[in-house]
């Protein structure tokens, strides 16, 4: 058994939260760049371009900070 130092130990938990979460994350990373696309490609304004693709990169900030446990607000995502 390790003995680890508390700084240690912290990095030994978050690698390991990280390697097991990993392959969902991808997933909700590929999900939202479908909407992400789809949003683009549908909106004839370039500025609705820009404000869908920004609103889908918010929530998926949102949605990876849940995934992981990360307390991330919508303001401190902006």
């Amino acid at each position: 058994m390790h003995c680890f130092k508390p700084k240690e130990a912290e990095t030994v938990i978050i690698k390991k939260i990280i390697s097991l979460k990993e392959s969902q994350a991808q997933a909700l990373v590929l999900y939202f760049a479908r909407y992400k696309a789809l949003a683009i490609a549908l909106n004839p304004l370039a500025l609705l371009d820009l404000l869908g693709g920004a609103i889908t990169d918010l929530l998926l900030i949102r949605a990876l900070s849940k995934l992981y446990g990360f307390p991330v607000t919508y303001f401190e995502a902006k």
